[in-house]
């Protein structure tokens, strides 16, 4: 930061625009008329090229006020010191007469006093004896010595006019023998900086003084490209400070991921899947070729193991997360170490720094969402081995909810149970997918603590976004698990559109039970149609009906959720109505949703 601004300010000297040929003296007022500096006296400035000797290492300029009772003028000279003495010098005077006509004159210095180099002299010139115009009148000059090869500063002194103390009139004075501070205050009033080449010696008098067009125009150019260029390279190295900034905090970031990765890796040994490179992705999918599916985290390609007898793999390759890569190592920790027939296995993963990617077992019969959308689509359409089979779904989802939260060493809540994560195979056995919002916890702990908004509105339950339901646990898993059922059932495949419709919280889910009632009728209800059809429909609403209830102590757990289903339907009993909180209310309330739904394939992430 230092360095750059150390660059910043030599860059403002170079853009500072230059001084040459100019003078900036004190403003002085005759005749009603203010002359703000020297250049508003005729042709002064164009005299003071001839300011400048560059043969000698010593230069003057005196710039000297003279007072007189009728008029002011600015009187200006170049001297051209030899050694210790002043020898031969021209004055340059401009002043103004009584009726404003300005005057430019050169005067001949033929009279010095002794003056020491590097130090400040002072003389006086009686302008009487020269010019009847100045009846009485004093001048002041000074010298400066300037370093040899040093940038030429001409210093530009004013000293205040002397008056009579006793008669008010100005008067000649000895500034040799009396006190200088008696007659006003001798100050530094301009610097001209020359840096062009002066004529080295002074014009003659009565000739026209040079014109500064050329050399005024030559200087424009060099002043505006030193800007231009100073400027460009300003914004350069502005714009690569603030980029650096950035790269080192993406690098530390993404250094931080690769370390935490690396130290889940050593952690969990032997229980960690396969890693991959990503060359080695590339070539399994085929260069990515084959898309079948694509959800809120990534896309999802099938592939092919080559080295391990052919085995079709689905690999979804992730987007680059913002976060930390909690929800990548989440996957890997969640899925690597379960085995189960109701959990998607995965096969490896690849990571390196922005590039992830998971690597599964291939499910050729893709979400469950696509089989009951299909299947489902019309009432007709339902036979009783779609019944049977919707019922073996639910029973192999329940079981694989029990293993993660009773079977395994650590529990694994879910956090995101929905039909787009749920994947079958060629026997349409249920496996849970997509661990990504999933948490680990000892088995003994219930209560998760500051887990954040995690799951997909409408299956979410209360307590996740809101603890006045109570505390998150495996019973929000429990929770998403019913409103799943319900949907597979389709007691819930018309909600979305009924809230649109303005219908009010409370239809949903009592109209439900209306809808138990009408089951045990005549009535052809969810495309149930046979007894044994009903008493299947039956027994998976009851069962919801008990988890989505809104305090999770009264949800049953998933162990006692198997006993419900596998169980006689006699045995169940009709559960409280729950207090429905609106799926409108849902979305509003969460704000954040944090899965979205797929668009085809294997799934939502999957």
């Amino acid at each position: 930061m230092a360095s750059l601004l150390l660059l910043v300010f030599l860059l403002a000297l170079l853009i500072s625009p230059s001084q040459a040929d100019t003078a900036i003296c004190t403003s002085q007022t005759f005749k009603n008329k203010l002359y703000a500096n020297c250049t508003d006296l005729p042709s002064l400035s164009s005299y003071l090229h001839w300011a400048y000797n560059a043969s000698n290492s010593s230069l003057a300029v005196a710039f000297v006020f003279v007072a007189y009772a009728k008029f002011d003028s600015w009187i200006a000279w170049a001297i051209n010191p030899t050694g210790t003495k002043m020898i031969g010098a021209q004055a340059l005077i401009a002043y103004i007469h009584e009726d404003g006509t300005p005057v430019l004159k050169t005067y001949n210095i033929t009279s010095y006093s002794s003056i020491v180099p590097g130090k400040l002299s002072f003389d006086v010139w009686d302008m009487s004896t020269e010019y009847t115009d100045f009846n009485s009148a004093f001048t002041i000059f000074a010298t400066v010595k300037v370093p040899e090869k040093a940038e030429t500063v001409n210093q530009v002194w004013q000293v205040g006019p002397g008056f009579s103390k006793t008669t008010g009139m100005i008067e000649k004075h000895d500034f040799a023998t009396e006190n200088l501070v008696s007659y006003g205050p001798l100050s530094l009033v301009a610097n001209i900086r020359d840096s062009t080449s002066p004529v080295s010696s002074p014009p003659s008098p009565g000739s026209s003084p040079p014109s500064p067009g050329s050399s005024s125009l030559s200087r424009d150019w060099i002043i505006g490209i030193s800007v231009g260029i100073s400027m460009t390279i300003l914004v350069i190295v502005s714009i690569i400070y603030i980029s650096r900034k950035r790269i080192l905090v993406f690098f530390k970031k993404d250094e931080k991921d690769e370390l935490d990765v690396e130290a889940f890796i050593r952690n969990y040994g032997l229980l960690t899947p396969k890693r991959y490179r990503y060359s080695k992705l590339q070539k399994m999918t085929n260069s990515f070729k084959d898309q079948i599916g694509k959800g809120g985290f990534g896309t999802v390609y099938k592939g092919k193991l080559t080295d391990d007898n052919d085995l079709l793999v689905a690999v979804k390759v992730l987007r680059e997360l913002e976060g930390s890569g909690e929800d990548f190592i989440n996957e890997v920790a969640s899925i690597g170490r379960s085995s189960h027939v109701n959990i998607v296995t995965l096969v490896g993963f690849c990571y390196e720094r922005a590039k992830r990617a998971l690597i599964y077992e291939y499910m050729p019969n893709g979400s469950l969402d696509k089989f009951i959308r299909k299947q489902g689509s019309s009432s007709a359409d339902c036979s009783f081995d779609y019944w049977k089979t919707l019922s073996k779904i639910a029973v192999g989802i329940a079981r694989g909810l029990e293993y993660l939260h009773r079977g395994c060493n650590t529990r694994i809540l879910h956090f995101d149970i929905k039909p787009q994560n749920i994947l079958l195979d060629n026997d349409l056995c249920p496996k849970i997918s997509d661990f990504g919002l999933a948490k680990l916890c000892k088995t003994k702990e219930s209560i998760i603590t500051h887990p954040g908004i995690r799951g997909t509105a409408g299956y979410m339950a209360p307590e996740v976004y809101s603890r006045n339901f109570g505390g998150v646990s495996h019973k929000s898993d429990v929770y998403s698990y019913g409103m799943l059922v319900l949907e597979m059932v389709g007691a819930r495949r018309n909600l979305y559109s009924q809230v649109s419709e303005s219908h009010t919280s409370e239809e949903f889910p009592h109209y439900i039970y209306k809808d138990l009632e009408l089951l045990d009728s005549d009535e052809n209800i969810y495309g149930a149609t046979s007894e044994e059809e009903k008493e299947i429909a039956r027994k998976m609403i009851i069962v919801s009906l008990g988890c989505i209830q809104t305090i999770p102590s009264d949800r049953p757990s998933m162990h006692k959720v198997l006993e419900m289903l596998e169980g006689p339907l006699q045995s169940l009993s009709v559960p409280p109505k729950p207090l429905f909180i609106s799926t409108a209310r849902y979305v509003a309330e969460a704000s954040v949703t944090t899965s979205e739904p797929s668009e085809s394939g294997q799934g939502n992430q999957f």
